[in-house]
């Protein structure tokens, strides 16, 4: 079990994602994404719409995968990537890009709850992952938070502002003044 920590910042650009690629990403382990496809979302899409109509494209290398989030017209997409060795020590499972469809961009964090469920294991995670949010908020200057149990980040601040319509929200956050 995990629980995903997702900040939503105004950032989308290169020294935003740099900075979090560098202190929580193994680029290396990252750098050749192989046969993977990014699903993206179409640009005409209405939220409505159902993922039946999302777009693939090649995710080819990490590189590639930052030039297409960096890149106009801007499109909503998200990518999962291998963290740094020593994260798994301090419980973090994976690192998670969000590109939105409102020009921001998610920076995400999973965290191990244990596989037992054992109530030691979930209240570390569970403060593991509010500590990382506060950190998002100030590091990168995110606006808004969630902790999800295990789920995708939304592509959009206004999913972030009512998560609870739509998503297994296990915390939600403001951090505007």
């Amino acid at each position: 079990m995990a629980l995903d920590v997702y900040g939503l910042t105004k950032q989308r650009d290169a020294t935003t994602l740099n900075r979090f690629l560098d202190e929580d990403v193994d680029r290396a382990a990252n750098a050749d994404r192989g046969s993977e496809e990014l699903e993206f979302e179409p640009l005409d899409a209405r939220p409505e719409e159902t993922q039946a109509r999302w777009e693939w494209v090649p995710a080819l290398t990490l590189d590639h995968i930052l030039e297409l989030g960096l890149s106009y017209p801007r499109r909503a997409f998200i990518v999962y990537l291998k963290c740094l060795p020593a994260h798994h020590e301090a419980r973090i499972e994976r690192a998670i890009l969000g590109f939105t469809r409102d020009d921001q961009l998610v920076l995400g964090l999973s965290v191990s709850t244990g596989e037992n469920m054992r109530e030691d294991e979930w209240d570390a995670g569970e403060t593991q992952a509010h500590k990382l949010l506060a950190h998002f908020a100030e590091a990168y200057q995110c606006h808004l938070g969630l902790i999800l149990l295990e789920t995708a980040p939304p592509l959009g601040e206004a999913q972030f502002r009512q998560p609870a319509e739509t998503l297994p929200i296990f915390f939600h956050a403001t951090f505007e003044a």
